[in-house]
């Protein structure tokens, strides 16, 4: 029995003479490879993805592509090309800042390193929304593959491998997007100068120092176009100093410098160098010398200590929460402020080339095709975080790079400490933050994916969860009003995927709950802590797509006055995530009747004379709502 063919005749000549032109190529390039003949190989290997593409589109990305010889020939040719192009055949325009979520719903994303693509794509187009809008565009279907490696400690970045497993199993038919990092590659400058000034008198003490500070600062001061450059040199008592002889060296030291000819004051620094321990202690020292400085006439005070346990474990923390725990911490820089006094630690973050690490890897997901490419900025601190964020949104003004907040993990500003406690307060600063740059679309998270962090609370005990729905919702409000758009993320069930849906949030991602376990493969041998692995599932995927939809539609329904379709679909996914809730394989009943409520609901939204395109949510004095129910 003749097999199928899958291929149309412009299609099937087109594979042809791209596999002629690729064997004629090759054999020239081993006789000479000159950058012609370079050129028409790779313009060949585009040639075979923009084709694979085309017929992924016609077809749909459910195929079996190992039914059809001429699709085997044509999956193996996009396979090498992807391979040796490193890329796919160019960017894409249209990315996730594009999805219009007040008319489509909420953005939803899976977590898989491509073993699951098929069937994420399979949900995209068996999703009522699809079924009733009769769309395929990947603006519409609004559900993405979260190019992900589910490691034990939770999502890690993906690779060549699973790039091209991803692009080839969903042709562009979907949404893709994937997280670079949690962890930034910090760079520093090297160490600010110190200057060590030993038990002296106060007349040799005060001519040394001056002396060693100007040769350091003789390079920023004579340099090739005459114009100075900034400089901050510290200095550092060592032996026995009393408090009162401490202040009349720093200030004659500042006097004379003064008298330098090139020595300018406004960009020329001086700061005040001290060791500290990470106890009570600490914060004794770094208040004395922070009193120091200002009776001194200095503005800077650079700490060093000893790093403590927490921040080893972390490989570091923002700025001096590698010394001070949060509250000690708090305490010196509430301190610092009142006396106006900068205390940093003596290294500095070389926010440039961090920004540049960052850049390249989001580079290899824009360049795969990929529609958001994610990047976390630990452990920078906001203004640090923030000289990286303006420079990566100036190079991607055309793309979705997205920067992330974890709100288990501490931050830090000049002023100001976050960690769990005030983690809502520190993630409106932060949008504040990005909203300053026009960030389109940015990812709110959890990091400690191992620890069980998540990020809503399911109740008041709850102490792994961070934050209540009530302060994601008022937090959403913040966005939007900032035009931010936020995806949320962390251990997120069905339940709460209902709420936020509800919400009307911009979108979220999805691991765990849409997973079951599987045993390890080779591929993930080598992680000496992981028992199983996370696959997701078909039906679970659609559950949580449909109650997404769900959550989504009962605001539409109100919206268009039809109150007895909203009160059904929201009793019927209620009965839905009770089931589940319950372990027992009882939902799939439940599933299909709230399949079928919400195929008419949208077909009732498509309707309507008008659809809204951006609806607002009653402020928490309007919904009598407390911070956290």
């Amino acid at each position: 029995m003749k097999k199928k063919s899958y291929l149309s005749t412009t299609e099937r000549s087109r594979l042809h003479n791209i596999q002629r032109s690729l064997e004629r190529i090759r054999h020239q390039c081993r006789e000479q490879c000159d950058i012609a003949g370079t050129r028409r190989l790779f313009e060949q290997f585009r040639s075979v993805i923009h084709l694979y593409e085309d017929v992924m589109c016609r077809l749909g990305p459910t195929v079996d592509l190992m039914s059809n010889p001429e699709l085997q020939v044509l999956h193996g040719l996009t396979f090498e090309a992807l391979g040796e192009l490193g890329v796919s055949a160019e960017p894409r325009l249209v990315t996730l800042k594009g999805y219009d979520h007040h008319r489509y719903g909420p953005f939803l994303g899976i977590s898989s390193e491509g073993s699951a693509a098929a069937a994420i794509c399979r949900v995209a187009f068996e999703s009522p929304k699809c079924i009733a809008l009769r769309a395929k565009t990947s603006l519409v279907t609004g559900l993405a593959i979260d190019a992900e490696r589910l490691g034990a400690i939770g999502e890690v970045p993906v690779g060549l491998n699973e790039y091209r497993q991803i692009r080839l199993a969903t042709g562009g038919s979907i949404l893709t997007s994937t997280n670079v990092g949690t962890r930034v590659n910090v760079r520093h400058y090297m160490n600010r100068h110190v200057v060590v000034i030993p038990p002296d008198n106060y007349k040799t003490a005060v001519a040394q120092a001056a002396k060693n500070i100007a040769d350091h600062m003789r390079p920023y001061w004579d340099t090739p176009d005459a114009k100075p450059r900034p400089t901050t040199v510290l200095v550092e008592f060592v032996g026995v100093h009393h408090q009162t002889q401490q202040e009349r060296i720093l200030l004659g030291i500042v006097h004379k410098l003064a008298k330098q000819p090139n020595f300018d004051h406004s960009i020329h620094r001086i700061g005040l160098h001290r060791k500290v321990e990470s106890s009570r202690q600490g914060v004794i020292t770094a208040k004395q010398a922070i009193d120091l400085a200002v009776s001194g006439g200095l503005k800077d005070v650079t700490i060093e200590g000893i790093q403590r346990a927490q921040a080893e474990r972390s490989i570091s923390l923002p700025g001096l929460l590698n010394y001070f725990p949060p509250g000690l911490l708090q305490e010196t820089l509430t301190y610092a402020s009142r006396r106006g006094v900068r205390v940093a630690q003596r290294q500095v973050v070389d926010v440039e080339t961090t920004a540049r690490n960052i850049w390249m890897c989001l580079s290899t997901a824009r360049h795969m095709a990929l529609e958001l490419g994610k990047y976390g900025l630990a452990p920078l601190t906001f203004e640090e975080q923030e000289v990286v964020i303006h420079r990566i949104q100036n190079w991607f003004s055309n793309w979705c790079a997205a920067p992330v907040y974890y709100v288990d993990l501490p931050s830090v500003t000049a002023k100001k400490v976050y960690t769990e406690k005030n983690a809502a307060e520190g993630v409106t600063r932060w949008l504040e933050m990005v909203a300053r740059y026009e960030v389109p679309v940015v990812l709110i998270d959890t990091a400690n994916k191992s620890k069980g962090t998540r990020l809503i609370k399911r109740g008041k005990n709850d102490t792994k969860g961070i934050l209540c729905l009530n302060e994601i919702a008022a937090l959403d409000r913040v966005a939007c009003r900032m035009r931010v758009k936020v995806l949320w993320a962390g251990g997120l069930d069905f339940a709460q995927s209902y709420q936020l849906s509800e919400l009307g949030v911009f979108g979220l991602y999805i691991t765990s709950a849409a997973a079951d376990k599987r045993a390890v493969t080779d591929e993930y041998a080598d992680d000496p802590m992981l028992p199983t692995l996370k696959e997701p599932q078909f039906d679970k995927i659609l559950r949580v797509k449909v109650l997404t939809e769900a959550g989504f539609m009962v605001k539409r329904m109100l919206t268009c006055g039809r109150d007895t379709e909203a009160n059904h679909l929201k009793k019927l996914a209620q009965a839905v995530i009770r089931a589940h809730e319950s372990g027992h394989d009882v939902a799939s009943g439940k599933d299909k009747g709230l399949r079928g409520l919400l195929l008419k609901c949208w077909r009732i939204s498509l309707n309507a004379s008008r659809l809204p395109q951006s609806e607002t949510h009653p402020s928490f004095n309007e919904r009598n709502d407390s911070p956290c129910d």
